[in-house]
Order: C-alpha cells, then structure tokens, then sequence
C-alpha cells in the first residue's frame, strides 16, 4: 500500500513501468488515465509473456498502444536516473 500512495501522490508528468506483466500493464493504464506520457518495457518478447502467447500478447499490444502508451518489449533497463524522491 505504501508504493501505491506514493505512486498516487507522484507529481511527474513522464512515467516509465518496468515489467508488461498484469500488474505492470494496470499500473501503466492508471498512469496513462491520470494524464501522464506512459511507457511500458518489457524485457521479454511481448506483453503479458507468462499469461499469453505472442498472438494473444499482439491484440492486447495494440489496444495498450491504443490507449496511447508507449510499449517497448525485448529491452530491459540497464540504469536508472537519480531521482529526489
């Protein structure tokens, strides 16, 4: 509960989600739905990997992007920025 009330209370307006799985591909909705540019990474080949095969993962893609977030799969975060907070 903690990491949701600081998710919540986060004032940026850019977010990147590391990991498309189900809590990753909500978090980014919620994000996206609260007005802010979203991008989603996944270091596996497609969205929801240990829930979908790749033509299940390919409509659900879609209608993420739809939405208007950004997703990126077969990449992983190798460094993250300093943050204040």
């Amino acid at each position: 509960m903690m990491d949701a009330e600081r998710i919540y209370q986060f004032k940026g307006r850019k977010a990147v989600v590391i990991g498309a799985g189900s809590v990753g591909v909500e978090t980014s909705i919620s994000l996206k739905r609260r007005g802010m540019e979203v991008t989603l990474l996944e270091q596996l080949g497609h969205v929801l990997p240990t829930v979908f095969d790749e033509e299940a993962a390919a409509i659900i893609r879609k209608r993420i992007e739809d939405l208007g977030i950004k997703t990126l799969t077969g990449e992983k975060a190798v460094r993250l920025p300093e943050t204040d907070t």
